[in-house]
Parts: C-alpha cells; sequence; structure tokens
C-alpha cells in the first residue's frame, strides 16, 4: 500500500474518530446501559454524522491523492452547481407564492358562495377544504371545535398564503360580532385580488434585472467558445494550471456574489411590495 493512501486513510480515520462523539469507551457504556435490570430498553436515536468534519476529511484525501489542482476545480464545479440548484429553488418558490395567493382568493370566493348557499360556517368550511388543502388545519380545527382563527394565522405564514390573516379577522369578527361572513370574505377576496395584480407588476418588473444577471454570470462561458474559435486554449488554461484555475474560482466566485446580490436585492423589493 502506497505512502499516499496510508496517509488518507489515517486522515479518514481521524476524522471519523472526531465526528463519533466519545470514541469507542463512551459507546460501549451506552450499549451497556441498553439493558437495564428492568422495565424497557431506551431507544436509540439516530446518529447524525458531523458533515464538516467529514467534508474536512473528504478534501485532505482529494488533495493527498490528487493535488490541491483537483480540489480546487472540484470546489469551483460544487459552487457552479449549488448556485444553479439555489436560482432553481428559488424560481420554484416564487411559483409556489403566486400560486397560493391565488389559491387564497379562490377560497374566500368558494366559502362566500357556500355560506350564501345557505350552509353554516363549519360545513361550509370543510367542504371548501376538500378541494383547497391550505384550509384542512382550519376545517380540522372547526370540526374539533377549536380556534379556527388560530389556525388561519399560523397557516398564513406559508409562503404566499399572508391572505389567510384577512379570512381568520372575518371569521373573529363574524364571531364576535354576528356580521354577517360572506360580505366580509367578498372585501376581502376583493383587496386579494388588488394585492395579487400588484406582486405580479413587481415580479415582472424585476424579471429583467435578475435576467441580466444571470446573463451577465454566464456570458464569460461565450468568451471561452470565442477563444477556442481563435486558436487559443482557454480551457486548458483555466483547467490545467494553478494560476488558471485561481483565475476560474475568484471568477465564478464572483458571478455567484453578483447573482446572488441582485437576487436578495429583488426579493426585499418584493417584500416591501407586500
Amino acid at each position: 500500500m502506497s505512502g499516499s493512501v496510508l496517509l488518507t486513510a489515517a486522515v479518514a480515520a481521524a476524522a471519523a474518530a472526531l465526528a463519533i462523539p466519545g470514541g469507542a469507551g463512551p459507546a460501549t457504556r451506552r450499549l451497556r446501559r441498553l439493558r437495564p435490570t428492568g422495565g424497557r430498553p431506551p431507544p436509540l436515536r439516530a446518529y447524525r454524522p458531523d458533515l464538516g468534519l467529514l467534508c474536512v476529511a473528504a478534501g485532505a484525501g482529494v488533495v493527498v491523492l490528487w493535488g490541491f489542482e483537483v480540489l480546487l476545480l472540484g470546489v469551483t464545479t460544487s459552487l457552479v452547481l449549488r448556485v444553479a440548484l439555489w436560482l432553481l429553488e428559488q424560481q420554484q418558490g416564487r411559483r409556489r407564492a403566486r400560486a397560493s395567493r391565488r389559491e387564497v382568493v379562490e377560497v374566500c370566493d368558494a366559502l362566500a358562495a357556500e355560506l350564501r348557499a345557505g350552509q353554516p360556517t363549519v360545513r361550509a368550511l370543510t367542504r371548501v377544504a376538500e378541494g383547497h388543502g391550505v384550509l384542512t388545519p382550519a376545517a380540522r380545527a372547526a370540526v374539533l371545535g377549536g380556534d379556527v382563527a388560530a389556525v388561519l394565522d399560523r397557516t398564513a405564514a406559508l409562503p404566499g398564503a399572508t391572505g389567510l390573516r384577512a379570512v381568520a379577522a372575518a371569521w373573529r369578527v363574524a364571531e364576535s360580532t354576528g356580521a354577517g361572513l360572506a360580505e366580509v370574505l367578498d372585501r376581502a377576496a376583493a383587496a386579494l385580488r388588488a394585492d395579487d395584480a400588484a406582486a405580479a407588476e413587481v415580479s415582472a418588473a424585476l424579471g429583467p434585472p435578475r435576467a441580466t444577471a444571470q446573463l451577465l454570470a454566464v456570458l464569460p462561458a461565450f468568451g471561452l467558445l470565442l477563444g477556442s474559435g481563435l486558436g487559443g486554449d482557454p480551457v486548458g488554461f483555466l483547467t490545467g494550471s494553478l494560476p488558471g484555475q485561481l483565475c476560474l474560482a475568484v471568477g465564478c466566485g464572483l458571478a455567484a456574489l453578483g447573482i446572488w446580490w441582485v437576487e436578495r436585492l429583488a426579493v426585499g423589493v418584493e417584500r416591501r411590495s407586500a
């Protein structure tokens, strides 16, 4: 067995020893305590290793086996993939929030229609909850005699479901004053439609800055293609030498920072306009 492999194994073993709390002695004592003199043994808790230590061990192994250049290239690739996945998560989150806002408006309309049809409030709530999952916790609370308004307030913390606070307020007003819940829900639905339209306008206005930031982030890739077409070897320089890999890592890091900064600014504008 070569010296590098032995060193890698030693580093991995040391990281594993650090990741497992207490070493073998306390572990053996814990196993012995699983056999008490009476009663059931305590349940075993799932152990989660320290991911930071495992990453350090993996990085040390890569450096020992293949060198610092491979580690730097791997970290850069991981950064690019992580930013791409983060952008995808942000886009999916915005779609889910938009769908939730529209669902809350539909809930107000459907609940008002059920109440006008003569259904009791609990029955109307359970019927509407059959087609709108966002009302399921409130419907369960209504059937069990719980605080429906409080459950609606908690559900409103979900992305895009802020409008349920208006439904909760309408529910409280109807319970305390006996006012018609259907009329209050109609007004809440009109206000939520106006808010949804404003949010859609803000999102459309923020689309070009987001697209520009992403385009500027991937624009250097076209420069690499152009350089290769002109007879150069920019890809070989960026991946085959330590100075090139450092330039690649710094460039990808700055591009990721720019995308994150623009996205944070856009999210801040959306939150202030909500």
